[in-house]
């Protein structure tokens, strides 16, 4: 190829390379870009320590500079480590996080004060541990072993995890006695569990040493700690075939034949996994009942395990119903940090997994993760679809607690409207703790600068063509006027996303400001349109499912009439398959099912049906099969699995009617009543 040749070549993957898109990487089911990933994980991790927990901060950091070495905050990431490593009172993970950083990334700026960490947690004696290591080769057999203990503790000290190891080992080499050989071991492992993993790597030892064995035992707990199953095998199959004789060998072939086993399928075998002690388990409980309700009767056998609602109990109950169970799939987690780890864990074995998760797009980070509970998404979905689809309207006004479920239902119900070219024309927001609401409302209205309208500049110069002199007389007039100005309603129906404890009381205060909200009774809006001589625009309220709640009417009154909220389930619907639940549930349990109990029931119907019709021998064959299921009769209607792997239902759409809460039909000429 000629020179010229080359050059256009060159020149043409560089222009390639050039447009090319960052590489995407999936990080809590979100797509994003490599450096996107790492500014998130660094703000979690950050978000760790400010919260005080300084060890999970600094694994955070650690694996954020190993998954993304290349990244621009990798060396922020390391720095933050060490510094981490040491409030934590761990300065041999310190120092190894600030050597790497030395290492790897000579031209940081970090650089300079990493090299000033590494001296201040004793990098500045490791002169001195080398001349031990010189004066130890003279000294006398008997004395070898007192001195290999007292340099190990000097390193130690220094923050040295290398020089430590290496003192650890020649301790347990020169040990006189079985004592003090225990002793040694004993002291070897401390120091092993408390190396950093980079430290681990750079460890070399020939496999007839005594400290062999216990450094390639730690290498594999490392995998096991990190869930890598298929390097822990590896390590494993190594370990008892090197160290054939060491005690730790038995523990290791016990262990590969659990993993070796990860593939076997009981085929009528589901485990299931909920908080059923500890804060959470009432939840469990309710989880618990539904899903034994829908398999009485049923040939599928039930292996049941405690999380506490913990993530690091869901993670090793999902491992155990795995390799001891050898269970088909998974279902349970209802608590986030739960429900997440037995997400991952499922993922990491290729298990099978139902969740009843709310988290938004919880499916996504996951081909084996399904998702069985209703979610904030589905709720502004199906209002949207109600407000816009059959009512008609196109604009619409939040008014929200300042807290996160709040936040994110604005969010979500803003998203929807948008999309289907509808219009938020005011969005208020409130304390968590207020019981006044004059304020939000009157701005959403825009009463709060009623000076400024032309109404009340129209009725001022009335007043003043009066000529009342009485200051009194004056003032009330004024305040009379104020009150009087008509509000100013730009938005058909409100979205109020809030607990119906403070909906009970928002409802009224919406009235006091002249906002109408009992929308369908028209012989009050003719009755406040010729009291007050105004055209009255009635308001529509709109809310999700923690408005449903039997006292919300009674609380409320008349001003939560006609208003319009939605619910994964009703106990009271008429629908056919929600009666017939109802009525076996009560009569099996003696009480009334709850959102959880038939949630509960709808995942354990899925996965018997799945089961007992489809006969799957795989867990393979049991994902393929579940995102098969198409109109399945279920506890709340027909069941479908869309391909985002949800489970989903027609959702309830219900209204209050005259101190009532009923299921609203939408098919009637009203479109709610």
């Amino acid at each position: 190829m000629s020179i010229l040749a080359r050059l256009l070549l060159a020149a043409f993957l560089l222009t390639l390379l050039a447009g090319c898109p960052p590489r995407a990487v999936l990080v809590d089911g979100r797509t994003m870009s490599v450096e996107e990933a790492a500014r998130y994980e660094l703000e979690n991790a950050r978000a760790k320590e400010a919260a005080g927990d300084y060890v999970g901060a600094a694994e955070l950091y650690e694996t954020l500079a190993r998954r993304y070495p290349d990244s621009v905050e990798a060396d922020e990431a390391l720095f933050a480590a060490g510094g981490a490593w040491e409030k934590a009172e761990q300065p041999m993970r310190a120092r190894a996080a600030y050597e790497l950083l030395t290492t790897r990334y000579p031209h940081s700026d970090k650089y300079p004060q990493a090299r000033t960490r590494i001296g201040k947690l004793g990098g500045d004696r490791d002169e001195a541990l080398a001349r031990a290591a010189a004066e130890y080769q003279a000294l006398p057999e008997a004395q070898k072993y007192p001195a290999a203990v007292k340099y190990a503790a000097q390193a130690e000290e220094a923050g040295n995890g290398i020089e430590a190891y290496t003192w650890r080992a020649e301790a347990l080499a020169v040990a006189p006695d079985l004592r003090r050989r225990s002793e040694a071991e004993a002291e070897l492992r401390r120091v092993l569990d408390a190396l950093a993993p980079m430290d681990l790597e750079r460890i070399q030892v020939e496999p007839s040493v005594p400290a062999a064995p216990f450094v390639d035992w730690r290498r594999t707990q490392l995998h096991q700690e990190e869930r890598d199953w298929d390097a822990l095998e590896e390590s494993l199959a190594a370990f008892a075939q090197t160290h054939p004789s060491h005690p730790l060998a038995v523990e290791a072939r016990e262990l590969l034949q659990k993993i070796e086993r990860r593939g076997e399928v009981a085929p009528e075998k589901i485990g299931v996994i909920l908080p059923l002690s500890g804060p959470y388990k009432v939840y469990g409980a309710q989880l618990r009942a539904g899903i034994e309700h829908a398999l009485q009767g049923s040939r599928v056998q039930v292996v049941f395990r405690d999380t506490r609602g913990e993530a690091e109990g869901a993670t090793l109950a999902v491992e155990r119903l795995l390799y001891e169970d050898h269970v088909m799939a998974v279902v349970g987690g209802v608590i986030t940090a739960e429900a997440q780890a037995a997400a991952v864990a499922a993922d990491e074995l290729g298990l099978p997994y139902v969740s009843f998760s709310r988290t938004e797009d919880f499916t996504a980070q996951s081909e084996w993760v399904f998702q069985s509970m209703l979610t904030n998404g589905a709720i502004a979905d199906a209002l949207v679809e109600f407000a816009m689809g059959v009512r008609g309207m196109s604009r619409f006004a939040v008014l929200h607690p300042e807290i996160q479920y709040g936040e994110e239902m604005r969010d979500l119900f803003w998203q929807r409207v948008e999309e289907r070219g509808g219009e938020v024309k005011g969005v208020e927001s409130y304390a968590q703790e207020t019981t006044t609401f004059s304020e939000p409302i009157k701005s959403l209205v825009q009463r709060q600068n009623v000076v400024d309208r032309a109404e009340y500049q129209r009725k001022l110069r009335e007043l003043r063509a009066k000529g009342i002199t009485d200051a009194r007389k004056r003032r009330n007039a004024l305040e009379k006027i104020k009150a009087s100005v008509s509000p100013v309603i730009e938005f058909e129906a409100l979205f109020v996303p809030d607990h119906w404890k403070t909906v009970a009381l928002v409802a009224p205060a919406l009235a006091f400001e002249d906002v109408i909200t009992n929308w369908c009774d028209k012989n009050d809006i003719d009755r406040i349109q010729r009291t007050t001589g105004h055209k009255v625009k009635p308001v529509m309220l709109l809310g999700g499912n923690t408005w449903n709640h039997r006292d919300l009417p009674a609380r409320a009154g008349k001003y939560i009439n006609c208003s319009v909220f939605v619910d994964g389930f009703h106990a009271g619907s008429s629908r056919p398959e929600t009666v017939r639940f109802v009525e076996s549930f009560q009569a099996r349990e003696g009480r009334m099912p709850g959102l959880l109990e038939a949630y509960g029931h709808e995942a354990a119907g899925v996965v018997r049906a799945v089961i007992e019709q489809q006969r799957p021998v795989s867990r393979r064959a049991f994902q393929e099969a579940v995102l098969g299921v198409q109109g399945m009769s279920g506890p709340m209607g027909p069941i479908s699995v869309t391909e985002n792997r949800q489970i989903v239902h027609p959702l309830y759409l219900l209204t209050v009617d005259r101190g009532t809460i009923r299921e609203a039909d939408p098919t009637r000429p009203d479109g709610a009543l």
